[in-house]
């Protein structure tokens, strides 16, 4: 039996199927050490259904996070609200318009 958090992508082309799994633990479940994790602080932040996160408006890149370029492995994107959104981001990302914005992939909204 599978977690909650296993999804499954079957993909077929011309008569042949491909079956991917990926394993996700939930955003709450990640420890959340920032100290040495890259991270992009922002005016804002959105978390699109595709998993996908975007940080933009003044971005600033702190711990390592590369000012332009691929973004390689963890990473946060936070806003400098009143009310702060985190996002951590799994997957990598871009970061090939720094200050305007960076783009994660394999992202969620942190509690």
């Amino acid at each position: 039996m599978r977690s909650p958090t296993t999804r499954r992508l079957v993909i077929g082309v011309a008569g042949v199927t491909l079956a991917l799994s990926a394993y996700a633990p939930p955003a709450a479940a990640v420890a959340v050490d920032q100290d040495d994790v890259p991270t992009y602080t922002c005016d804002r932040a959105t978390v699109f259904n595709t998993r996908s996160a975007r940080g933009e408006g003044d971005c600033t890149p702190s711990n390592g996070a590369p000012s332009t370029g691929y973004v390689e492995g963890r990473f946060f994107i936070h806003t400098r609200d009143m009310s702060p959104v985190r996002v951590v981001c799994r997957g990598g990302g871009i970061a090939f318009s720094i200050p305007e914005s960076v783009t994660g992939f394999g992202c969620g909204r942190l509690e």
